[in-house]
């Protein structure tokens, strides 16, 4: 357990670092996918001796620019990252329009991790793909942290002290996480 801790802390020091920080004031989306990967495994109902793989999908809207440059910087990371795995489960991963994610959602495995990564799309959205991802199920993070507060379980804030992990508790419930308590005492927590 301490390692996965030291581990963890590793990659919260290097979402610290200055390069990895957005011109929004959002963590660079490639350390930030690290993260999110890191963060499951802290999931009590993360089991991946039954998983056939981590499914990442990464929704975006094209008609919303900031939208579909996090979308091409996060399929630039995950196609210059191949073997990608979580605690020897692969990372699978595919980009999926908004308005295809109703699709997703009807064909995801039962043997799969479902992760729903959100970018910047329209904030009307955010509730609905709340609801959707708890559900189906599916882990739903985001790049923008705001949209935690908007029903979405997890995301990363950049502040001027310190950066910090975002986590809506009762989301994450919803969705069938359940985070340790190492995971939550390091994160900010929402309760609502």
């Amino acid at each position: 357990m301490q390692t996965k801790i030291a581990c963890f802390l590793g990659i919260l020091l290097i979402t610290g670092a200055a390069p990895a920080f957005g011109d929004n004031g959002t963590v660079d989306p490639g350390l930030e996918i690290q993260l999110f990967l890191k963060v499951i495994t802290y999931d009590q109902n993360f089991l991946p001796e039954s998983l056939g793989a981590v499914r990442l999908y990464i929704v975006y809207d094209r008609s919303v620019p900031e939208s579909y440059e996090q979308l091409l910087r996060v399929d630039n990371f995950l196609r210059e990252s191949p073997g990608m795995s979580v605690s020897g489960v692969a990372v699978k991963h595919e980009s999926l329009p908004i308005k295809q994610f109703n699709f997703a959602v009807s064909r995801m495995s039962s043997r799969e991790y479902n992760i729903l990564l959100v970018t910047a799309v329209d904030r009307r959205e955010i509730e609905s793909l709340a609801l959707e991802a708890q559900a189906a199920g599916m882990r739903s993070f985001s790049i923008l942290p705001e949209y935690v507060n908007l029903g979405l379980a997890v995301g990363v804030r950049v502040g001027k002290k310190r950066n910090s992990i975002i986590v809506n508790l009762e989301s994450s419930r919803r969705e069938g996480s359940n985070f340790s308590a190492h995971l939550l005492k390091m994160c900010e927590v929402i309760k609502n």
